[in-house]
Formats: structure tokens, C-alpha cells, sequence
């Protein structure tokens, strides 16, 4: 324990470039090393380890791992590429910021089974997934990292991965999905960027585009944007079905399915390459406060799924505004109203219900807005109770009141 390894040149060697054992409290800076079995290996209880400045190159294994219980430990600086993953994490409560991950086969990044770990300020370019939380992976923070191009940007895979927080990433470029939830609940995205992903077609099963969600409850997804999804890079494709009803083969800003009782708010879903949102399979989510802007084919799409609650989003010039083929909530009643549509002419914030607008023979907003986030101008009661000091929307509801003198 408390050794400091510094300044050297490792290489070449059959086994790990640096394997520390049952050590803790170890400074490893400013050390070169490539060309070995693995780079940096924390194993069996190595804690309080400070790993900073290294360059980790054309190691066959992993370029950093904290394994085996390996906790408390700050990776900071590093430089890492040409590696089977760049960083793999099994130990917990371990800081991993600053660090340039890039060009490692399988992963920038993997955490496994490690949990109230941070993982900040990365730059991880072209592996095949950028993140990847797995094996009862939780309570993790990921914020403010750059990811750029490959299959999968960031990845939360098991059922017993929960409660971590994905936060103001940017994620560009990845050919299957930008960001990716499976089987797993309880987490939240907040505040992420999500661009020009999910451009791969044909030969895969699961979803793809910005936001992908498969087999996951109670998620919340909060403020995120996702623009430009469904498109290459240097171009767009052209190849996407023409039919409205979902499948796996479109690009959505963010995909449902067999989700449910998830929470979709404000949230910026424009210009993808088939649609804002769909729900497939998928049940009572909430969907409230969007901007769902200048889609390829559709606002929002909800195929084969039921009880799910749709208000207060802006639907604005998407060809088709949205799509339901069963019966779902448009509106939140005549007090809270429905959504703006930007092809809808109606009067009050909300509308009185003389003019609803029409999804489908079984689904309408009831109450929908004059103006775009029509929610959030202050509402003026017309009725004023003289007595009480009330005001209220209607007579029949300052009658109705208990506070109401008869």
C-alpha cells in the first residue's frame, strides 16, 4: 500500500501491464503503457487509488479495471484507445472524470454490477457502445459526457439496474440508438442531447433511433433533446416504411415498447426521421409539457398500447400529428386542457370543448390550446365571487362551491 508508480514505460508483457492485488491508497500518474495483456488492473479489494495522467494504448484487454470490490478509487485524465473496453468497472463509489476513451472494440466504458459511482466530464469516441450499466449497475451518476459515433451511445441493461441518473450528456452519431434502456427501472434521464442516431436499417431486432426504451417501467425522461435521429451523418436515407402502424425498423426520437407507466416531460423531439414519439405495446405513460416539431411522418404514434395520458405538448407541422389505433387521453379535462396543434384553429387556453381535435373515430383532445404552451399563460377566471374573493371558470362553479353563501 501508499506506493507511487510514476513516469515509466510498460510494454509488452503476457500478463497486465500494472496488476495491483489487495493494495490500496497507490498513486499511478504519468505512466505509458501498451502492447500488454491488459493496461491497469485494481483487483480484490484495491481502494483509495489514485490512477491519473496515464496514456493506455493497444492493450489487448481493458485499459483500466476496478475490480473485485475495488472502491473509492479516482481515475482522472487518462488516455486510452485501441483496447478490448476502455474502462470496466466492478468496484463502487468510484469517480471515473476527464478521462478520452476512444477507439476500444467493445465499450468506451462498462460498469458492471457497480453502483454510486461517477462517471463525468468523459469524451468516449467510435467503440461499439459508448456506456454500457449492466448486472445490478445502480444508484450510478453519468453526467456531462461527450459520446460520439458507434452502434450504442449509452446503455442501462438488467432488471436490477435502478435509480441511476443519466444528465447532460451530448450523444451523436451511433448507428443503433442514442441512448438505451432494457428490462430496467426506476432511472432518469435529465437534461441529455441526443442527435442524428438510430441511422442503421434492416438486420437488427431491437429498437433504434434517439431514445429507445424496451421492457422498462417507471423511467423518468425529463428535459432531453432529440433532433436529427434517423439520418446519416452526411446525409439522410431514404428507406424508412411508408405504413404508419410501429415497427423496429423506424426511427422515432424516443421508442416504447413494452414500456409502461413511464414519465415523458419536457422533452424536445424535432426533425426525426419518422416521428417524434412511439408507443408500442406500451401502457399508461405519461407524456405532458413535449415539443414534438417537424417530424418525418408523424408527431406521435401510439400503436397496440392503452391508458396512456397525452397534454400540454406542442404538435407542430408534422405531417400527420399523431396516430392512435386504440383508445388513450388527449386531454387532462376542461380545467388542464390538451395540447396545441398547430393545425387546429380553436379559441381559450384551454378551448371550451365546441372544437375538439380529432386523432382518430375513438381518440380526440377534448379542450386543446388556442396557442402554442397555452398552459403556461396565466389564466383569467371570468367569475368573481364578491363574498369569498374567489374567482372561478364558470357560475355553476362558484355556485357549486363550498365557500359560496347560499
Amino acid at each position: 500500500e501508499n506506493n507511487t508508480i510514476i513516469g515509466n514505460i510498460i510494454s509488452k508483457n503476457q500478463w497486465d501491464g500494472l496488476y495491483l492485488d489487495y493494495s490500496s491508497n497507490n498513486t499511478i500518474v504519468d505512466n505509458t503503457i501498451f502492447e500488454n495483456e491488459g493496461g491497469i488492473n485494481l483487483h480484490h479489494s484495491s481502494d483509495h487509488c489514485n490512477i491519473t495522467a496515464n496514456i493506455l494504448y493497444s492493450n489487448q484487454g481493458d485499459g483500466i479495471t476496478l475490480s473485485w470490490g475495488s472502491d473509492k478509487n479516482k481515475v482522472v485524465d487518462n488516455i486510452i484507445s485501441d483496447s478490448k473496453n476502455g474502462i470496466y468497472i466492478s468496484g463502487s463509489e468510484n469517480e471515473i472524470v476527464g478521462n478520452s476513451l476512444s477507439d476500444n472494440f467493445y465499450t468506451g466504458m462498462e460498469v458492471f454490477g457497480a453502483y454510486n459511482s461517477t462517471i463525468s466530464n468523459n469524451r468516449i469516441f467510435s467503440s461499439s457502445w459508448g456506456i454500457w450499466i449492466a448486472f445490478e449497475g445502480s444508484y450510478n451518476i453519468v453526467d456531462n459526457n461527450t459520446i460520439q459515433t458507434g452502434g450504442i451511445g449509452i446503455k442501462i441493461e438488467d432488471e436490477e439496474c435502478h435509480n441511476n441518473t443519466i444528465t447532460n450528456n451530448s450523444v451523436k452519431a451511433f448507428s443503433v440508438c442514442g441512448i438505451s434502456l432494457v428490462s430496467c427501472n426506476y432511472n432518469a434521464l435529465l437534461h441529455n442531447t441526443v442527435q442524428e442516431c438510430g441511422y442503421l436499417y434492416g438486420g437488427l431486432d431491437s429498437l433504434r433511433g434517439g431514445i429507445c426504451v424496451e421492457s422498462s417501467s417507471h423511467n423518468t425522461i425529463i428535459n432531453n433533446t432529440a433532433i436529427n435521429n434517423g439520418f446519416f451523418i452526411l446525409g439522410s436515407v431514404d428507406e424508412s416504411p411508408n405504413e404508419t402502424s410501429a415497427s423496429n425498423d423506424e426511427r422515432y426520437g424516443i421508442h416504447f415498447w413494452l414500456s409502461n407507466e413511464n414519465l415523458i416531460k419536457n422533452n424536445d423531439f424535432s426533425s426525426n426521421k419518422d416521428g417524434g414519439i412511439c408507443l408500442d405495446t406500451s401502457n399508461k405513460n405519461e407524456i405532458i409539457g413535449n415539443n414534438i416539431t417537424k417530424n418525418g411522418r408523424v408527431g406521435i404514434n401510439i400503436s397496440n398500447s392503452t391508458s396512456n395520458s397525452v397534454y400540454h405538448n406542442n404538435f407542430i407541422n408534422n405531417p400527420k400529428q399523431a396516430f392512435d389505433d386504440l383508445s388513450n387521453s388527449w386531454d387532462n379535462g376542461p380545467i388542464e386542457g390538451g395540447n396545441y396543434w398547430s393545425d387546429h384553429l380553436c379559441y381559450g387556453n384551454p378551448s371550451n370543448g365546441s372544437h375538439p381535435y380529432y386523432i382518430d373515430v375513438n381518440s380526440s383532445d377534448h379542450y386543446p390550446f388556442q396557442d402554442q404552451n397555452g398552459w403556461l399563460i396565466p389564466q383569467i377566471l371570468p367569475v368573481h365571487n364578491l363574498n369569498t374573493g374567489e374567482n372561478f371558470l364558470t357560475i355553476q362553479a362558484a355556485i357549486d362551491d363550498p365557500d359560496t353563501l347560499d
